[in-house]
C-alpha cells in the first residue's frame, strides 16, 4: 500500500514548471474534487486507491479540506484488474483543481467503455501503467533506507512494527531532500518511494 503522503509521483512523468501552471476553468473545492475522483474510480472498480500529494491528511489518509501545499501536484494510485495504474496532474496551480482533472480524465476513460471501445481503453490505460523508477542497479530498501535497522531487526533486536517505524521516519527524513521542490528529482523520489514499499512487503504492513 503506497502512503498518501507526501507526493509520490510516477517516475518518467515529466513535471510542470511552477511559473507555468494555469489558473483551472473550472471551480471545485478541495472536497468536490476528491468525492467526484472518488465516485468515478468506483464506477471503474478501481481498488486499492491512494491520492498522494504533499497535503496533510487525516489518519484515513485523505487530504484534509483545508489543506494547503506548496506542491499542487495530485498523484493517484490504483489497482485495476489486478494492475497497479496511475493517474496524475499537475497542470492546475490548485490541488482541488488537479484532482477534478484526473477524475474528469478517469471519467472519459469509462466513456470509451460505454460506448463499446474496449480495444482503446486497454491501448489507453497502458500509458497509465505504474512504471518502477528507471535507473542504476536496485539497491533494496535495506541500502537506500537504513542497513543499520535492518541488521538490528535480522539480529533479533528489534521487531518488525519498531522497525518498519524506523523505517518509515527514514523515508519521510529522505524525502525532505529527495523531493523535486526541494532540489531533488522525480527519479530518487521514486526510487525511495519503491524502497518503502519493498520494506512494507518484507516486514508485513507493521506499524
Amino acid at each position: 500500500m503506497r502512503q498518501p503522503f507526501p507526493l509520490q509521483w510516477p517516475a518518467g512523468w515529466a513535471r510542470t514548471d511552477s511559473s507555468k501552471r494555469e489558473r483551472a476553468l473550472f471551480r471545485v473545492t478541495l472536497t468536490e474534487g476528491i468525492q467526484d475522483l472518488l465516485y468515478e474510480l468506483r464506477l471503474m472498480k478501481a481498488d486499492n486507491v491512494v491520492i498522494t500529494s504533499d497535503l496533510p491528511t487525516t489518519s484515513k489518509g485523505v487530504p484534509y479540506s483545508s489543506g494547503k501545499a506548496e506542491d499542487p501536484g495530485i498523484a493517484v494510485w490504483v489497482v485495476i484488474n489486478g494492475a497497479e495504474r496511475v493517474f496524475a496532474c499537475d497542470r492546475w496551480s490548485t490541488a482541488a483543481a488537479n484532482l477534478r482533472a484526473i477524475g474528469k480524465t478517469v471519467e472519459a476513460l469509462r466513456g470509451l467503455e460505454n460506448w463499446g471501445a474496449a480495444d482503446m481503453v486497454t491501448r489507453a490505460f497502458s500509458g497509465f501503467a505504474a512504471l518502477p523508477p528507471a535507473s542504476a542497479p536496485w539497491k533494496g530498501w535495506r541500502e537506500l533506507l537504513g542497513k543499520d535497522v535492518a541488521d538490528a531487526y535480522e539480529m533479533g533486536l528489534v521487531d518488525k512494527a519498531r522497525t518498519l517505524e524506523t523505517i518509515k521516519l527514514r523515508h519521510r527524513q529522505a524525502m525532505q531532500i529527495a523531493h523535486p521542490d526541494k532540489g531533488g528529482t522525480n527519479e530518487r523520489a521514486a526510487e525511495l518511494n519503491v524502497a518503502l514499499q519493498e520494506a512494507e512487503a518484507e516486514l508485513g504492513g507493521a506499524a
